[in-house]
C-alpha cells in the first residue's frame, strides 16, 4: 500500500473513531477532551486493522464501519474504563451497560445513520436481529433519559 493510500484510510478512520469514542464517553467536565484523546490513543489501532483487513475503505464502506468495530472490540473498552470510569451521558451510560453487539448496532444506527440492512451486513448479523438490539437499546435509552428528566 503507498503513502498516499495509507493516508486515505487514516482520514477515512479519523471521523468514524471520534464519533465512536465521544459517543462512548460522552461529554465531561473538560468537555470532549477525554473522548478525543481516547480517539488519539485507538486511531493508529483502527487504521492498522483496516489496512490488514481490507486494505482501502472510505467514509460509507460498510466493510469500515465492521473492521472498525471488530477492531474496537479488542481493546477499547479497557481504554474506555481507564479514561472515564463514569458515563457522562445517557447514550454513552447504554453503550457501555450493554452488551458489545447491542452497542455496536446503537453506535452504527445512532451515531453513524446507517440503516437497519446496512448495519446488519456492517456487522454480520441478521437485519432482525439488528432491529429487536437497536428496539432494546432505544428502550433503555429511554427509561434512563425519563429517570433523570
Amino acid at each position: 500500500m503507498s503513502d498516499v493510500q495509507a493516508r486515505a484510510v487514516s482520514a477515512a478512520c479519523w471521523p468514524v473513531v471520534v464519533r465512536y469514542c465521544r459517543a462512548l464517553l460522552g461529554r465531561g467536565p473538560q468537555g470532549w477532551d477525554r473522548a478525543d484523546s481516547l480517539a488519539r490513543d485507538l486511531h493508529p489501532h483502527a487504521v492498522t486493522a483496516v489496512i490488514s483487513e481490507n486494505g482501502l475503505a472510505t467514509p460509507e464502506s460498510l466493510a469500515l464501519l465492521g473492521c472498525l468495530h471488530r477492531a474496537f472490540g479488542g481493546f477499547a473498552e479497557d481504554d474506555v474504563r481507564l479514561a472515564n470510569p463514569e458515563p457522562t451521558t445517557p447514550l454513552s451510560i447504554v453503550m457501555r451497560s450493554s452488551g458489545p453487539a447491542t452497542a455496536a448496532v446503537l453506535w452504527l444506527r445512532v451515531i453513524e445513520k446507517l440503516s437497519a440492512p446496512d448495519t446488519a451486513a456492517a456487522l454480520g448479523m441478521r437485519r432482525g436481529e439488528v432491529q429487536v438490539l437497536q428496539h432494546r437499546a432505544l428502550q433503555q435509552l429511554h427509561r434512563g433519559t425519563a429517570a433523570t428528566g
